[in-house]
């Protein structure tokens, strides 16, 4: 007895591949592993045919064989192939299995060695049999002389393809641009033609963007263990973070950091978009130079969830991660990695590196800030008074430091709050990028309720101290700034809310000012944030979560509340501070009713 295997299992196959998108890149796959310099895919509706020529090696009998060998590859993933000068990409012998994502029938023709090969498959036939082996396909072979190598295969696009869909997915430009660039490679083009429109991969030059805007380079290579950054001024900043060198796999990042304060404007390349995510920049994620259309591996929101005083979150560029390990591997829409050793310390250490790049990106830039302002003539800074300065909850860089104060653990809880009631000096803690409120944009907040500046004041001062735990004070304090800004927005007749509690009024007024554009755009003007930057900060956290949080830590149990709680809490109240001042202290946005 032998097994045999019917055909339904070749449309089962077939529909695990789960988007076109995911498809096309199966395909496009097949013709760059074959020395293709360019291959065109055309999309023609009126004849409903979908197309794919490539100019690569073409195939003779014996690659036909091993293209119908289901499952069966001579190839191996991430090797890199000498004569293509190129890592190889396909490996397990499902690629032709995409074709019929699109329709049932596909007739192939490809030329190699002035010899030119032709068949048909069609799926409907192939899909019924008992036993796929007794499929049989024709092969017609002819002689052709001066015609260049290459295959093309043809689809009949099939009744349950929906033409209209996939030429607006693609007319779309952030999809087409996904697409299009979806191989890190110079050597390589792909072009794509819908109803006689042509589109093509075009060379990305990472300097061009946004020249005037940049504030570093970035980059690391695995295999020295160096992050470097050159700013602006052409000055670079070298750190060591290490890599476990002994895994057969390769890290190379090349990224830009932006400062888009006061707006990014309108030319905004769909290039490093996040999909679904409006006006997000990101690093696009390239494994042996194939897009991995993963945007979650390297958040450039990471340290915002976190401390927002240590992001550096306008990041675009090329994550490149290269490997031949077996372990490598991905889920079917090639969106995530399979859980193993090997991809959990990748995982791990993306995470690890994105953190320490954006936290040592701001110290550098804070340096610099500070080097910029240092007071000519002796002059002093008495006019940064303590109630003043904490008002500032949208200044976009934190006061200096006063190692004295930082240092000194014989300060006791009281002395160190009180200090910050001395109307003649300046905040200290003790490191800026600590704050626990940190800030955004270069704005100050004006409550008549001077509480409200004084305890956020006193809350960053106690979070910044060395050695010393106030989590308990802290989780209290944090929701009572949220209660103070709700108090007074109220009694100025403001707002006004149906919902009792402020675990549902803060959140029914953030969600109203994210949905109100009109409401979004004064605020963002006034604080200096621009629009999709306070949009996008409002987006990262969910209030009605972060007000849970306060509540717990005020009535319930502050000890359940974890120190990444109470930093979550202290970012999203820096940004309903600002927002709560501009609505209280701005006669154009009228009284809001919730």
């Amino acid at each position: 007895m032998n097994f045999k295997v019917a055909g339904g299992i070749i449309g089962e196959l077939s529909e695990k591949i789960p988007s076109n998108l995911v498809a096309l890149n199966e395909i496009i796959k097949n013709s760059y592993d074959a020395g293709a310099n360019n291959v065109t895919l055309t999309f023609n509706t009126s004849d409903k045919t979908f197309t794919i020529a490539d100019d690569g090696f073409g195939m003779d009998r014996k690659g036909i064989e091993e293209l119908l060998h289901i499952s069966k590859s001579s190839k191996k993933y991430g090797i890199f192939n000498e004569k293509t000068n190129r890592y190889i990409q396909g490996s397990k012998g499902l690629g032709i299995l995409s074709v019929f994502k699109f329709g049932s029938m596909v007739s192939f023709s490809t030329v190699k060695d002035t010899k030119c090969m032709e068949f048909t498959l069609d799926f409907d036939v192939l899909s019924k049999l008992d036993d796929v082996s007794k499929y049989e396909v024709r092969v017609e072979e002819k002689d052709v002389d001066n015609t260049p190598s290459g295959t093309s295969i043809t689809i009949t696009l099939g009744a349950e393809q929906n033409l209209d869909l996939i030429k607006q997915y693609f007319n779309d430009e952030r999809n087409r641009d996904k697409l299009l660039n979806s191989f890190l490679d110079n050597t390589f083009t792909i072009i794509l033609e819908i109803d006689g429109k042509r589109f093509q991969t075009q060379q990305v030059n990472l300097e061009a963007y946004y020249p005037n805007k940049k504030t570093f380079n970035i980059k690391y290579d695995s295999t020295n263990g160096k992050v470097s950054f050159v700013d602006k001024n052409a000055t670079t900043h070298t750190f060591d973070y290490a890599f476990d060198n002994s895994k057969d796999v390769k890290v190379e990042i090349d990224i830009l950091a932006f400062d888009f304060t006061g707006g990014r404007g309108k030319d905004i390349d769909q290039l490093f978009l996040a999909p679904k995510e409006e006006n997000k920049l990101t690093p696009l994620i390239y494994i042996n130079n194939n897009l991995f259309n993963n945007y979650e591996l390297f958040d450039p929101d990471i340290m915002r969830r976190k401390k927002g005083g240590q992001a550096l979150a306008q990041l675009i560029g090329h994550i490149k991660i290269y490997s031949s390990d077996k372990n490598m591997e991905f889920n079917s829409d090639r969106t995530n990695f399979q859980e193993n050793e090997l991809t959990t310390y990748l995982t791990d250490f993306l995470t690890g590196i994105n953190e320490f790049i954006q936290k040592e990106g701001q110290k550098i830039k804070r340096a610099a800030k500070n080097n910029e302002e240092q007071p000519k003539n002796d002059e002093k800074a008495d006019d940064k008074q303590a109630g003043k300065g904490a008002d500032k909850g949208c200044e976009e860089d934190d006061p200096g430091t006063n190692d004295e104060d930082a240092n000194n653990d014989n300060t006791s809880p009281n002395e160190g709050a009180n200090q910050q009631l001395k109307d003649s000096e300046p905040i200290k803690i003790a490191q800026p990028t600590e704050y626990l409120i940190p800030t955004i944009g270069n704005y100050t907040c004006s409550f008549t309720n001077a509480a409200i500046g004084k305890l956020s004041s006193q809350i960053n001062h106690l979070s910044g101290l060395k050695n010393k735990d106030y989590k308990e004070v802290l989780a209290c304090s944090l929701r009572a700034v949220f209660e103070l800004c709700i108090d007074e927005l109220e009694s100025a007749n403001r707002v006004s809310f149906q919902e009792r509690g402020i675990e549902k009024k803060v959140p029914a007024l953030v969600d109203h000012v994210k949905n109100t554009n009109g409401t979004l755009t004064i605020i963002a003007n006034t604080i200096s944030c621009g629009y999709q930057n306070l949009g996008n900060e409002l987006k990262g956290y969910d209030y009605g979560r972060v007000m849970s949080l306060c509540h717990l830590g005020a009535h319930k149990s502050s000890t359940s509340l974890t120190q990444n709680h109470i930093d979550e809490i202290g970012i999203a109240l820096s940004r309903f501070i600002p927002i709560a001042s501009v609505i209280l202290n701005d006669s154009t946005i009228s009284p809001i009713s919730l």
